[in-house]
């Protein structure tokens, strides 16, 4: 891995390729194994407009996918995450269906959508399950997101509440949340921003 890492590295001809080197290289050292020789090579392969659409992608991310809204239908959207797919970044850009997240509320009345700092709390109906379309990142893809960053995962998660289908659901809560060791997910200060009986208003 070193000496694969150490040919590309002494390619990297502009200092921004440098400095995503850079925190490969501190990934790696911070934990062993955080980057196939795979994403090496794609890395190593990068142009400027290849980059900006992991970047654009990556504002979207919720943890390891991203909320397949109307957004991504048509446009540039829609070619950026063909493009994406076609790299080796994502999965269902493409194709009929596609993946899916599915969250179950639980006999406590409560399902959490949880991204790595934010999450939504949803006060619904036991036993109900509610689903996301969504791109899921690849191995690559996921390796690749923790490279360019700028996840905005507080306005994104408010975006899938106002997509949810809400049949099941009474109440969504929006806040910061703490991940624990052993999967579970704190929240705190969280934010009421829509209920089944709050006006239209309070709703929009």
């Amino acid at each position: 891995w070193m000496n694969q890492f150490t040919r590309f590295a002494e390619d990297a001809s502009s200092e921004r390729l440098q400095q995503v080197w850079g925190r490969v290289l501190a990934g790696e050292v911070r934990k062993p194994g955080s980057f196939s020789r795979h994403t090496l090579r794609f890395i190593s392969e990068l142009d400027k407009e290849t980059a900006e659409n992991c970047e654009f992608l990556a504002r979207h991310r919720i943890g390891p996918w991203v909320f397949k809204g109307e957004m991504w239908n048509s446009g540039r959207e829609f070619l950026v995450s063909v493009d994406l797919q076609r790299l080796g970044i994502i999965e269902g850009a493409t194709g009929v269906g596609g993946p899916q997240q599915n969250f179950t509320v639980d006999a406590n009345g409560h399902a959490a959508i949880a991204g790595d700092a934010w999450g939504l709390l949803i006060t619904g109906t036991p036993g109900a399950t509610l689903t996301l379309q969504v791109f899921l990142l690849t191995r690559m893809g996921q390796e690749v997101m923790t490279l360019v960053g700028g996840a905005n995962e507080k306005e994104e998660l408010q975006e899938i509440a106002n997509r949810l289908d809400k049949e099941n659901v009474q109440a969504i809560a929006l806040g910061p949340i703490l991940k624990l060791p052993d999967g579970r997910v704190n929240f705190s200060a969280m934010q009421p921003i829509w209920a089944k009986d709050a006006s239209n208003s309070a709703n929009a």
